[in-house]
């Protein structure tokens, strides 16, 4: 989709407030910007707002996340 830039080629594992949902047998997805204000500042942090958050980042994942999900239907 022409998007490959967007997201890590490498695996990490990220131990974040998903989590706690995992274990619980909830299903998560963690969307994670690694740019999320001056050297990441923003995250988890009392700036981390609504406000922050890029509408085009997030409409690339549904992009993204509609495809996938469509391939997996088939």
């Amino acid at each position: 989709l022409g998007y490959s830039r967007t997201f890590l080629e490498q695996r990490a594992a990220v131990e974040d407030d998903h989590v706690a949902f995992l274990r619980r047998g909830v299903n998560a997805l963690d969307l994670i910007d690694f740019d999320y204000g001056p050297d990441n500042s923003w995250w988890h942090t009392a700036g981390d707002t609504m406000d922050k958050l890029s509408a085009s980042s997030l409409q690339v994942v549904g992009t993204v996340l509609v495809e996938v999900l469509g391939s997996l239907e088939q």
